[in-house]
């Protein structure tokens, strides 16, 4: 399937956007309850870092098939994203702990003037 790919401005209403256009790019290409969800979650937070951390407009790209989903986001930021382990109560911070823990595969790139997070979660993922 041809990838959907939109540039959603540095404001909090693009994550729902964003939310919005892999869920419509999962369904239409047929991929797993699961693989959809958990590709509208894991979005969910790169496209946050992206607006809120990076103050980038968040360049999305989603590729869905029926047997895996890859979605890239790129921004403005040349700071590369950190896994961190926080403390339970801890009200920030879990986003790149949640990519490394569910996505089947993810990873950084570097483009001049930011960089690229991009991940992929298999319709096989055991829950």
């Amino acid at each position: 399937m041809e990838p959907g790919s939109t540039v959603l401005d540095a404001m909090p209403s693009s994550i729902a956007a964003a939310r919005a256009v892999v869920r419509e790019r999962c369904r239409a290409a047929g991929a797993t309850d699961l693989s959809c969800d958990l590709a509208v979650l894991l979005t969910s937070e790169v496209v946050t870092n992206a607006v809120l951390h990076a103050a980038s407009r968040a360049r999305l790209s989603v590729v869905a098939t029926s047997e895996a989903v890859h979605v890239e986001v790129g921004d403005d930021s040349t700071e590369m994203p950190r896994v961190l382990r926080l403390r339970r109560g801890s009200p920030h911070g879990r986003g790149m702990a949640l990519l490394e823990d569910l996505a089947g595969a993810w990873g950084v790139r570097e483009e001049p003037g930011g960089k690229v997070v991009w991940f992929t979660v298999s319709s096989d993922r055991q829950p």
